[in-house]
């Protein structure tokens, strides 16, 4: 009953943010009631909040708030509103320092996708995504005096409170995939279109497998950094912005390195979120029996984020492998997971093969079997 009166405020709460995103009017039904406190905690965990205000703002649904959850939910929209606009101060500075020095800054993810909305103050950005054109060591003592802190593929730097990334590389270069992603972005950077703030972006076509990369990158890591549905809505909306001729390319691009399945699982996502059709953008065939273990991962806490006990220590790890087993239809869909992939096929092998020595019909578990 819980899951399906939380899969009932998805979708409201959904509603609300296409009516600020796409600029529409919500259709909510009148005969639900809707727990507000709780769709708060939704929209902070996928980071909605903002987009969900406005939303409510629209068709007047604050006046159906007790006036606590109003005040709450205005004062929070209001600190992201805020948090915006000190970032914008930040980066406004950062890029007057590079202008001065000959740096130039391409600006990724976060504020750099607020300009694709009505609004950008309410997409919500946690900190600032730089690049700099592979001069980063020079960036590191011109932006930060030194005083940075190397993370993975950024070095890591606090100004007036918000957190600045300047990125080594576009993406994560672990895997021969990332690597030659990373080289095919690197020689489209000469095309990155230069804002009226005075950073670049990366145009529509290379933004949109920067995107899928990095949807890839949390679809790995669902339990630690998983999948947020703003994403999923970035990569829908910039989707959009792709001109007809350049679908004959992107599908190239795609098809260039072998992403076109987990390409069209996110396309599909994309489109359940915003309801917009996508169609023209389906260049591959869909996997449909995968869209809804993909759609429990994105919005279900407990497989997100699980909570295992310490003991018995058999049951912890059956608790586990049995979360594991609900998630590992994502390997397919992960071009670096060939080792993982190996492993559940292994063990299904092996699960298969038992079955069928013992009689146990393939739909039922070995666990329930030896159980009867």
């Amino acid at each position: 009953m819980e899951d399906n009166r939380d899969k009932t405020l998805v979708e409201i709460m959904l509603e609300l943010v296409r009516a600020a995103v796409l600029g529409r009017e919500p259709m909510i039904p009148e005969d639900v009631t809707i727990d507000w406190d709780r769709m708060m905690d939704m929209a902070l965990e996928h980071s909605l909040l903002g987009w969900v205000y406005d939303g409510m703002c629209i068709m007047s649904a604050c006046n159906q708030l007790p006036r606590q959850q109003r005040i709450n939910w205005g004062l929070s929209a209001q600190e992201q509103t805020s948090q915006y606009y000190h970032q914008k101060e930040v980066l406004d500075r950062i890029i007057e320092i590079c202008s001065n020095n000959n740096l130039r800054l391409l600006l990724l993810k976060g504020m750099g996708l607020s300009k694709y909305y009505p609004k950008p103050s309410s997409r919500q950005s946690s900190d600032i995504d730089i690049y700099l054109f592979g001069e980063y060591e020079k960036g590191n003592s011109v932006l930060f005096n030194g005083n940075v802190k190397l993370a993975e593929k950024h070095y890591v730097y606090y100004n007036d409170g918000i957190q600045i990334e300047n990125h080594i590389w576009l993406i994560d270069m672990g895997t021969p995939l990332q690597r030659k992603v990373e080289s095919y972005l690197e020689s489209t950077i000469g095309s990155c279109e230069k804002s009226n703030d005075g950073y670049y972006v990366l145009s529509s076509k290379s933004l949109i497998l920067y995107l899928l990369m990095h949807l890839l990158a949390h679809l790995n890591n669902p339990q630690n950094d998983p999948i947020k549905i703003r994403s999923i809505i970035d990569f829908g909306i910039v989707l959009q912005t792709l001109k007809e001729d350049a679908l004959d390319e992107i599908k190239n691009i795609i098809v260039k390195f072998k992403l076109s399945r987990s390409y069209m699982l996110f396309v599909e996502l994309a489109e359940w979120a915003l309801s917009i059709n996508l169609s023209k953008y389906k260049f591959f065939k869909y996997e449909t029996k995968d869209f809804p273990a993909a759609l429990q991962l994105l919005i279900d806490e407990k497989i997100r984020h699980p909570v295992f006990g310490s003991s018995p220590k058999n049951k912890e790890l059956h608790q586990r492998w049995h979360r594991y087993k609900l998630i590992r239809w994502r390997y397919k869909y992960l071009p670096t997971m060939e080792r993982k992939r190996i492993l559940f096929f292994i063990n299904d092998f092996l699960h298969d093969a038992v079955k069928s020595l013992i009689g146990v019909p393939y739909d039922v578990s070995l666990r329930s079997a030896f159980k009867n």
